[in-house]
């Protein structure tokens, strides 16, 4: 029950980011737009803080879609008819999405971490705090793919699971060796 309070608390916190990265997305051209007009020179900054807003909105689309099961993968255009087929299918493209995740967030860690010098800042708020969504987003696509797959055949997820994450660590090891 616990566990289940906490989904729906993080659910409510990414919903919350979600809002809130979209209404400053719109705030911040109109407040620039004002500031011009009646100021004479625009917000410090304001171009930084929109590209780092609409990055924000892109790995945070992912991760709604995500938690959602409506994210987009590619199929051979196959409808398998029979359903253990189809959701042995489901399973296996889960799992290497989660590990693709996987080894993505563990190159965005690493370009978190080495990528930026930390005295740089967008506007008042360190780079590295504001590019901080990228390893955090993977993170959460990739367990969130791992939990929708893993209801399917309970037996060949149990092993399926440890092997997708030792597979992702062995694949992103050459970025993780970096930090």
């Amino acid at each position: 029950m616990r566990v289940a309070r906490l989904f729906s608390l993080l659910r409510r916190v990414e919903s919350g980011a979600v809002v809130l990265v979209f209404l400053l997305l719109a705030f911040f051209p109109f407040l620039e737009v004002i500031a011009r007009k009646f100021l004479f020179s625009g917000i410090p900054g304001s171009s930084q803080y929109i590209f780092h807003l609409v990055f924000w909105t892109t790995f945070l689309g992912g991760m709604v879609t995500t938690s959602a099961g409506k994210h987009i993968s590619l199929s051979l255009g196959l409808s398998p008819s029979s359903r253990l087929l189809r959701d042995t299918l489901r399973v296996y493209t889960s799992h290497l999405s989660a590990g693709t995740c996987f080894v993505l967030g563990g190159a965005a860690l690493s370009f978190v971490a080495l990528g930026f010098d930390p005295s740089q800042r967008v506007g008042f708020i360190p780079i590295r705090l504001a590019v901080a969504v990228m390893p955090a987003a993977y993170a959460i696509m990739g367990i969130r793919f791992l939990s929708h797959s893993s209801y399917s055949l309970p037996p060949v997820s149990k092993w399926l699971v440890p092997f997708t994450i030792l597979a992702a660590v062995a694949f992103g090891l050459p970025t993780l060796v970096n930090l």
